[in-house]
């Protein structure tokens, strides 16, 4: 019910359109904008070369969209690549808001109590890792940020299998923050089970700045800070001088003239399909080159673990969260085996119902505020 609502009270030309609804055998049926693309997909495609144009011109789409969400209150809370739709007219909208949600309106120290268990896993910022409770907008800023890196890069920045070996990849490349760093971060539930042991210095600008435009790296610099207050806002990422410095954003018109159809789950299938068959010649004895899979992320058992808690066994991390957690809560705080296998599940405690009322009456043009 919340998504629908949500998706009904949207009107904007970068947010995908609820075009439609069905019932049949009590199942609710959603009918949205096709579009033929979206960004995980197109930025596997092996032709595709992205102009600082072209990226600057899809960037500043889904920020405009982030930016109408975030002045209705709302909250993603699952961007990603395959959930950034693009058609053939070089138009880009955000998708999928099955873990959205409207902020509520809090009393004076009262936390706002949202589940923490959001954002696929590669996308989620440090202080949901860490067990934050209460957090606003700045956790789709984190997202959106590493999606700019992806347009220069096309991979995830932070390729971790669950949260500790996340948090690890994380302070690997931003570095390991501290308390004077990060002032709050020792009010986070999980920081003392899960604080680094080992303080790692920031390889984030020498391993991306060379691959960036100045102004991009600045930009995602300002977006992946680990502090989340002092991320920038939606708004104010619009008003960076990354769209407004030489070279402009430029017309996506190749889209007109793209073969097919690139989603994350085709693209998949291709890799899969190429690599099979590429294997059964390599039976037959002839010799071939498989492509390259997705870089699979580090083996737990077989690093050195920054943290204070072993990436040994996912068992270890759920016996000393018990301390900490209402024994109900201990199975949905960490990954079970099937986030294991599957690095995109989450899995939100929070009530369906919760925090959809008075959808129709956010004000679009709300002042932004930083979140606290």
């Amino acid at each position: 019910m919340r998504e629908i609502k949500l998706l009904q009270s949207f009107d904007h030309p970068n947010i995908v359109g609820l075009l439609e609804m069905m019932v049949e055998h009590n199942q609710i049926f959603m009918i949205f904008d096709y579009l033929d693309h979206d960004l995980t997909g197109l930025l596997t495609h092996p032709d595709l070369t992205l102009s600082e144009g072209h990226r600057k011109t899809i960037f500043k789409q889904l920020m405009e969209g982030m930016s109408y969400l975030h002045r209705r209150r709302v909250i993603h809370r699952d961007i990603k690549g395959s959930n950034i739709l693009l058609n053939r007219d070089g138009v880009v909208k955000v998708a999928d808001f099955g873990l959205a949600r409207t902020m509520k309106v809090l009393k004076e120290g009262e936390s706002p109590d949202y589940t923490n268990r959001v954002i696929t896993i590669w996308y989620r910022p440090p202080e949901l890792l860490l067990g934050s409770v209460d957090y606003g907008r700045e956790v789709d800023i984190w997202g959106v940020g590493c999606l700019l890196i992806e347009l220069y890069t096309k991979m995830a920045i932070f390729q971790g299998t669950e949260e500790v070996s996340q948090l690890h990849k994380i302070f690997d490349i931003m570095g390991t923050p501290s308390v004077d760093s990060w002032p709050d971060i020792e009010n986070l539930p999980w920081f003392e089970m899960l604080k680094p042991r080992i303080n790692k210095k920031a390889s984030f600008e020498k391993d991306f700045k060379p691959l960036m435009s100045e102004q991009s790296f600045d930009l995602a610099q300002k977006m992946l800070t680990l502090v989340p207050e002092k991320r920038l806002t939606a708004d104010e990422v619009l008003e960076h001088p990354y769209f407004t410095t030489d070279p402009q954003p430029e017309p996506l018109d190749f889209m007109q003239t793209l073969e097919g159809e690139w989603h994350e789950f085709e693209t998949k299938q291709r890799r899969r399909e190429e690599r099979k068959r590429l294997h059964e010649l390599k039976a037959k004895g002839r010799e071939v080159s498989l492509p390259p899979t997705q870089p699979k992320a580090p083996n737990p058992a077989n690093e050195t673990s920054a943290f204070q808690t072993p990436l040994t066994a996912e068992g270890s991390v759920k016996d000393e969260l018990k301390g900490s957690l209402k024994a109900e809560e201990v199975e949905n705080s960490v990954m079970g085996v099937a986030d294991l296998v599957d690095p995109n599940a989450s899995n939100p405690q929070e009530s369906e119902n919760d925090g959809i009322e008075d959808i129709e009456h956010k004000d679009v043009d709300e002042p932004v505020e930083k979140a606290v």
